[in-house]
């Protein structure tokens, strides 16, 4: 007995088949995917910013330190933070922020 006349239902096999093919039928994408050539992309050109404060005072900031100023009274005359200070004798000395030991010694 194959069934599928008119009184008689699908076999079992072909109507999970259909119930897969349903399960699956609303999940399908309405768009196809696109490739990085088909994605639009817009970009705002800005002026590049002005030069940080740290790189503006680095130059000046070392002079005071050869001076045997601290970095509290550095601070003071360049009317910055003692942490700009400290970050631009670091970029002076290339010494990375992360550094141990005696490299740390500014």
């Amino acid at each position: 007995m194959t069934g599928g006349g008119d009184n008689n239902p699908p076999p079992l096999r072909c109507s999970i088949k259909l119930r897969w093919f349903e399960f699956f039928a609303w999940w399908t994408r309405s768009q196809s995917i696109r490739t990085e050539g088909e994605v639009p992309i817009e970009v705002a050109i800005v002026d590049s910013p002005e030069v940080p404060t740290y790189i503006g005072i680095a130059d000046k900031s070392l002079h005071l330190k050869e001076l045997n100023m601290n970095l509290n009274q550095i601070a003071e005359a360049l009317k910055v933070d003692r942490t700009t200070v400290l970050r631009a004798l670091r970029w002076v000395k290339s010494i990375p922020v992360y550094a141990t030991g005696p490299f740390r010694e500014v």
